[in-house]
């Protein structure tokens, strides 16, 4: 299965989503997102051949045109928009590590004026729960957790990057899920 995003005749990012089956790649459709435009796949992860979840974001048609983090599971027929978050906010990365277990890495802004916020939600098989990753400390800021990988339900690993003000530049971010929490990891810089 693969996914991501065209600009259609209107000149919007469309989702785009194609799937490799009798030895050729076949089109396949994506459901639109109600009220929002500009929708973007971002990742994708299959845990079996009848169950894959895409993440990406959807412009809204406010004024201010936030972007909204949604998620997609293929049924092994056709997908279905499974959420769409309110906060205003971004999915990067997936990682289902079992069939009623998936991952969803990205970042938030709890308002306008705040810098990003690392984003992780986890799927039951049935509805997606926020779960609390590790902010880093100041002086950094701008965390984001672009890729998440699973190898179980209680053994992944996030990485993304965060901004350190003092050398003014973004820096390797890491987290480690256990099976209960979050915990950050020291990572190295170039």
């Amino acid at each position: 299965m693969a996914v991501g995003l065209y600009k259609s005749s209107s000149g919007h990012d469309t989702p785009f989503s194609a799937r490799w089956h009798n030895s050729r790649w076949q089109l396949i459709s994506t459901p639109g997102i109600s009220g929002h435009h500009e929708v973007d796949f971002q990742g994708i992860s299959c845990a079996t051949a009848t169950l894959c979840m895409a993440v990406g974001e959807a412009e809204d048609n406010t004024r201010n045109a936030y972007f909204h983090a949604f998620t997609e599971v293929w049924n092994g027929a056709k997908w279905h928009v499974s959420t769409v978050r309110r906060q205003v906010s971004v999915f990067i990365g997936a990682s289902c590590p079992a069939r009623n277990r998936c991952f969803a890495s990205g970042y938030t802004f709890p308002s306008p004026t705040t810098y990003a916020r690392p984003l992780m939600e986890t799927w039951n098989g049935r509805s997606w729960t926020t779960q609390q990753v590790v902010q880093t400390a100041a002086p950094f800021s701008g965390d984001i957790l672009a890729h998440v990988s699973c190898v179980n339900r209680s053994d992944c690993e996030a990485v993304g990057h965060r901004f350190n003000p003092k050398s003014n530049a973004e820096e390797t971010l890491a987290e480690k899920w256990n099976g209960h929490r979050w915990s950050l990891q020291t990572t190295v810089n170039p």
